[in-house]
């Protein structure tokens, strides 16, 4: 009977410790970003592909993805939004379809957010019809990590960047940072996205001098040195996540989804180039 009495403790306290640790995990929303290269009808009919899609989702409380090249009627997007729904209750917040180039196809973002961890207050459209800065204008929500708080809450700004356009383009990315910390009153905000802020598109001294380097505010979390591409002939983190300092932060990687599920090069290639970039805000 001692015996009994002395596991039934150790699980007693067990189950204490485990909830413990929930508890500081639930404290942090983790935060992903993704380039699902060209998300079409025909691309959310493939099984296989729109299980891992949907299985990468549900690793995150609020996931930017990018690349949506849906219908009218959103067929894609509701068929992932209903797969990942099926096991945990996301929501949804899309843009319009965004391309102001049109010879070039047109893409919209979308914000997942997991329901009782991620409050949903506001999206917002930037608007730079007067400039053309943008070849898509970034597209911004605002998530409170509890309903009743008072707090303004932390701004997502996602973008992916024309290549060719991608120096201007980030030079710009301050104003829009700078308009997103005044329209929602908040000094929390995360930029995330395909910036293409390596390589071929950014050199290293057109890096140094962008506005968000030279800018104390903000803190770059990918390194320079991290490759977010699938492709072994390419070594570039062309995907970043910055924040403003008062965003507190840890674990900031990359997310290497071959080697999380035993995929092929080809297999993986079937769902992207890029690989999703992750980190913690707590």
């Amino acid at each position: 009977m001692e015996l009994l009495a002395q596991l039934v403790q150790l699980l007693a306290l067990s189950s204490v410790l485990a909830a413990t640790s929930r508890s500081g995990a639930n404290r942090c929303l983790s935060v992903g970003s993704f380039n699902v290269k060209w998300f079409t009808v025909s691309k959310s009919a493939d099984e296989s592909i729109l299980n891992i899609v949907a299985d990468i989702i549900r690793r995150y409380d609020v996931m930017l993805m990018m690349e949506i090249r849906d219908n009218v009627g959103q067929t894609a997007m509701n068929r992932l939004w209903e797969l990942v729904n099926a096991t945990s209750p996301y929501g949804l917040s899309l843009s319009q379809p965004l391309g102001r180039n049109t010879s070039n196809y047109r893409e919209q973002y979308g914000f997942f957010y997991r329901i009782g961890k991620a409050y949903l207050v506001d999206s917002v459209q930037y608007d730079d019809s007067s400039n053309d800065e943008f070849e898509r204008e970034p597209y911004s929500v605002l998530i409170k990590t509890s309903a009743k708080s008072s707090k303004p809450g932390i701004a997502f700004i996602g973008l992916h960047t024309q290549p060719k356009t991608t120096v201007a383009e980030m030079t710009s990315l301050i104003k829009v940072a700078d308009f997103v910390l005044s329209h929602w009153n908040t000094d929390k905000v995360v930029i995330l996205g395909d910036l293409n802020a390596d390589c071929r598109y950014m050199s290293k001294k057109a890096l140094a001098k962008t506005p968000l380097r030279t800018d104390k505010r903000f803190t770059w979390l990918i390194p320079d040195t991290a490759d977010t591409t699938i492709l072994p002939q390419t070594n570039c983190a062309y995907d970043r996540i910055i924040v403003t300092e008062s965003v507190k932060h840890k674990d900031a990687s990359v997310f290497n989804y071959q080697k999380e599920y035993s995929l092929s090069l080809d297999q993986a290639k079937a769902i992207s180039d890029h690989y999703p970039v992750e980190v913690q805000i707590c």
